[in-house]
């Protein structure tokens, strides 16, 4: 039996924000301001091995100081970002396969107040400039 691919919570974290630059919340932002916002916003957030779910604060935090950012999430697959920026919450969803990932992307994006992509787990850290 072959081992799990994992990776950290927090780094799964980075690569769905970063897969979500360019988007019209992120005008004026270098990545790096985009990227430091979008977890300082975070207020508290709950952890399943599939799925994340975030609220976020009013106010940015000084530190990212949250449980579970060390946390082993899937590394295979597909992640999906899914959130209501005007009711300040966000889920990552993880699904086995990419069809169904992209199939409910096509679902969610039928709300227009619902922004969705897809994880890139490429997009890391050192993709920052």
């Amino acid at each position: 039996m072959s081992e799990m691919k994992m990776i950290e919570l927090r780094d799964l974290l980075v690569s769905a924000f970063l897969s979500g630059y360019g988007r019209a919340d992120s005008e004026g932002l270098t990545r790096r301001e985009y990227l430091d916002c979008s977890l300082r916003a975070i207020a508290s957030m709950q952890v399943e091995p599939e799925t994340v779910y975030c609220e976020e604060g009013t106010a940015l935090q000084d530190e990212l100081d949250l449980d579970h950012l060390e946390d082993g999430m899937h590394a295979d697959g597909t992640w999906l970002y899914y959130g209501k920026p005007d009711e300040g919450f966000f889920f990552l969803l993880w699904f086995e396969d990419e069809g169904e990932a992209m199939t409910k992307q096509a679902q969610l994006s039928a709300d227009p107040a619902v922004c969705c992509w897809l994880v890139d787990l490429e997009k890391d850290i050192t993709t920052v400039e």
